[in-house]
């Protein structure tokens, strides 16, 4: 990936998850990166699919992030034990990569756009599914039941903690 492109992706996400993707218009996007908008548009075709690029970023990110936080997590306590720790570093803006805690990008951006970009909105989905794949494979056996547990929790965890301002409430699941 070229520089050009990636620092229109980084700003644009940075943008992006600061304000929502429906907040931030392209001319805000070349100013804060100084990159032309000629340019700008010789990589995406529209502002949906620079969304989609930065989407795709947060998502290889976040990924990884978490992929490193469950290591060594094999069964449904670990798991569990090592995800809500994870996303109490994240809450509490601990985690560099993922920058100031401000909700999931995913889910923020899935709210602005189910009505008008399905791309977007299948994207998000695809995020979410990811997430849940990932801890399926870490809970080794475990059920349905528990994957669809843990996962509809840390949801909840994230929403919460956003919109409550709550950014200790994973240290609730701790206890």
């Amino acid at each position: 990936m070229t520089d050009k492109k990636q620092q229109l992706i980084q700003t644009a996400l940075h943008l992006f998850y600061t304000k929502g993707a429906g907040q931030v218009g392209i001319n805000e996007i070349i100013s804060t990166s100084g990159v032309a908008k000629k340019t700008l548009y010789a990589y995406f075709a529209s502002k949906d699919d620079l969304i989609l690029a930065c989407l795709r970023e947060r998502h290889d990110v976040f990924m990884a992030w978490l992929c490193d936080e469950l290591e060594g997590a094999n069964d449904i306590k670990s798991t569990y034990f090592q995800l809500f720790s994870a996303l109490d570093k994240w809450f509490n803006c601990k985690v560099p990569s993922l920058a100031q805690f401000r909700g999931c990008f995913f889910i923020n951006t899935a709210a602005e756009f189910q009505e008008y970009n399905p791309d977007i909105t299948a994207y998000c989905a695809y995020h979410k599914n990811q997430v849940k794949a990932l801890l399926n494979r870490h809970l080794q056996g475990g059920s349905q039941q528990e994957l669809e547990r843990i996962f509809t929790l840390s949801e909840g965890a994230i929403v919460s903690a956003f919109m409550l301002k709550n950014s200790d409430i994973a240290k609730s699941f701790l206890r």
